[in-house]
């Protein structure tokens, strides 16, 4: 795991500070090592500069940036390439390999590809999360490339005289290069969806690169970032989804064997590793077959906020303890307080963007307690996107069957209006639910799901896509919603960027290639079937797991809610109030002080929607 970072200088006036400032804001990606390449034509200059956290062989040999013997290949990496002793056997190169490691492997792979014109071979064949970055000198081509799930990142930059890549926007940032400013389209997408609508991001001019591709003239030529991910990243319409091919097995059974393979490939072998935990189905699944791989002791890292607020929070720590013990992992847990929100402003200032989602915080918090012991861990992450696990897939679900009756709907949101979400009972978490899904109810499926998933800040975006009749259909392309936008740009990109704070890297099985074309081979209502992530709890019960395929969804979740409602976190609603506030641009103070004063009287729960507002409003105001 690593960053990596490329200016190509058409002034040909740079020096190597640039680059070096680049490689300084990227050192806790990779604190082992670091370096760059320079490499000047009478055209144009290229630095390529990489930081390294060294996973596989952590040799000196296998740093980066890494060249072919002849110099004609410059490869930067991040990221790991599980598949890559398969790879190296079938390498058929002129090279003599020096290392053990994938970097090496993978370079080879690329340059193989471009050699005998198979390059598009060459990525399809590789598995693992990565972006990369490498450079044909000979040529003077450069291939950029990210994995099929966009785990690792990779941003762009590029005007007339430089085109700048790096692993965070703050790489960029601090070439020095360019002025930051701001992209007045991303609060908007944010408060809605809770991540900039990609390739945007917060930054005029800087986007985040989708897909794989290369630049054939790099002398004087510039490309316009936005437009060419957006070819590269169209729609998924319902027409569109993938073809299924009839299963050998039964579900169950090929998505049991494709995960074990999948957790075989990706266990480290030469540094500590662990996992973190939440007692859910997805982490707890992973652990259960680690035990069956003859996998014991594993440090398994627990969120556990205060029990008396398990009304606010989650249960996590009950139902980590328990699977911890039954699959003999060593629980470590991270004791969650009131007085943690002190650290969100420290917390911020480290990101290059806002994230809307309050989960971001909590890895950020089990990242910095795994980083003192082990070097990677594995997380469910993807589960709940291609098995169908959140609980919006499944108000979509029985939405679909209750659209022959429509004209009960605004029936339907008016007793959902009722129910009082904000106070300490039972089934506040419940009636959040209720309330949550008959408020976004519509005639058009795809506007529901849309309004099932966003924010309760903007008005709800009008989206005007014809109706298609088939709910299995539907089904799936709401399930594409997740697993192409939340999915990568939120849940990933956070995962990335906090653990990484921490010199972290966190591995997604549920994230495998074979098992994602598997998950998406099956029909969406086979994998609701009869709940809820059923294939998974399925496979779960098999191994003692009925505790945990049992337990409700109830999210990656802290009291936020409760605990800034307390007299000494004050300061937080006082924030998004703030007369000088930057939300005023966006949202009006008498709708601002309406969601506050709800919130705090206990009369709604806008959780999820005062952690955007405070986000953003921090965000903007120390950066803009």
């Amino acid at each position: 795991m690593c960053g990596i970072t490329l200016i190509l200088d058409r002034s040909l006036r740079l020096d190597e500070g640039p680059i070096l400032r680049m490689n300084r804001s990227l050192y806790h990606r990779g604190p082992d090592a670091n370096g760059y390449y320079h490499g000047q034509t009478s055209s144009y200059q290229i630095y390529l500069g990489n930081t390294r956290l060294s996973i596989c062989d952590p040799q000196e040999r296998a740093n980066q940036p890494f060249l072919s013997p002849d110099q004609r290949f410059i490869l930067i990496f991040n990221g790991q390439i599980y598949n890559y002793q398969d790879l190296k056997k079938q390498c058929n190169t002129p090279y003599a390999f020096r290392t053990q490691s994938d970097t090496e492997v993978l370079l080879y792979t690329l340059a193989q590809g471009i050699l005998s014109q198979t390059y598009a071979k060459a990525l399809a064949n590789l598995e693992g999360m990565y972006a990369f970055l490498l450079w044909d000198s000979q040529e003077e081509k450069l291939y950029y490339g990210r994995d099929r799930s966009c785990i690792k990142p990779l941003y762009v930059f590029e005007n007339e005289n430089y085109l700048i890549f790096s692993s965070e926007i703050q790489g960029i940032l601090n070439s020095g290069l360019i002025t930051a400013s701001l992209n007045t389209r991303a609060p908007h997408d944010f408060l809605k969806y809770r991540y900039p609508q990609p390739p945007h991001t917060f930054y005029q001019g800087i986007y985040e690169v989708i897909q794989g591709g290369y630049l054939e003239t790099v002398k004087t030529a510039t490309r316009d970032w936005a437009h060419v991910n957006a070819e590269d990243t169209p729609g998924l319409s319902p027409k569109q989804l993938p073809i299924r091919q009839k299963p050998t097995l039964e579900p169950s059974k090929q998505v049991e064997l494709a995960l074990f393979e999948s957790l075989e490939k990706q266990i480290p072998q030469e540094v500590a590793w662990g996992l973190f935990l939440s007692g859910g189905v997805d982490s707890t699944l992973i652990l259960a077959l680690l035990q069956a791989l003859g996998k014991s002791r594993i440090p398994a890292f627990i969120m556990s906020p205060p029990p008396s607020l398990a009304t606010f929070a989650s249960r996590d720590k009950q139902f980590a303890r328990q699977a911890a013990r039954q699959y003999g992992a060593e629980p470590i847990f991270i004791e969650l307080a009131s007085s943690d929100l002190n650290r969100l402003p420290g917390f911020m200032d480290c990101l290059d963007q806002p994230w809307g989602d309050p989960a971001s915080f909590l890895s950020y918090l089990l990242a910095e307690k795994a980083a003192q012991t082990t070097k990677v861990c594995f997380s469910g992450a993807g589960a709940d996107e291609y098995f169908a696990g959140y609980n919006r897939h499944k108000a979509f679900a029985k939405y679909l069957k209750w659209l022959p009756y429509a004209s009960t709907f605004p029936y339907l949101k008016a007793i959902g209006s009722l129910l009082p979400e904000g106070k300490k009972l039972p089934a506040r978490k419940l009636f959040r639910l209720i309330r949550r899904f008959t408020s976004g109810l519509d005639r058009s499926p795809q506007r529901t799901f849309e309004q099932f998933s966003q924010l309760q800040i903007l008005p709800y975006a009008t989206h005007t896509a014809q109706r298609d009749p088939t709910p299995d259909t539907l089904l799936e392309w709401a399930l594409a919603q997740d697993q192409q936008g939340y999915l990568p740009h939120n849940v990933l990109a956070f995962t990335d960027r906090v653990t990484m704070q921490h010199s972290l890297e966190v591995r997604v099985p549920y994230l495998d290639t074979k098992l994602i074309q598997l998950a998406q081979s099956i029909p969406a209502t086979q994998r609701l079937r009869p709940q809820a992530k059923g294939l998974l709890k399925q496979i779960l019960n098999k191994y003692g797991g009925r505790a945990y395929t049992q337990r409700p969804k109830e999210g990656f979740g802290m009291p936020w809610g409760f605990w800034i409602k307390q007299k000494e976190q004050q300061w937080i609603p006082e924030e998004i109030l703030s007369p000088q506030s930057p939300l005023l641009e966006y949202v009006s103070r008498s709708h601002l002080q309406a969601m506050v004063k709800q919130h705090l009287q206990s009369r709604r729960d806008f959780s999820h929607e005062l952690w955007a507002l405070w986000s953003l409003s921090y965000f903007l105001r120390q950066n803009f």
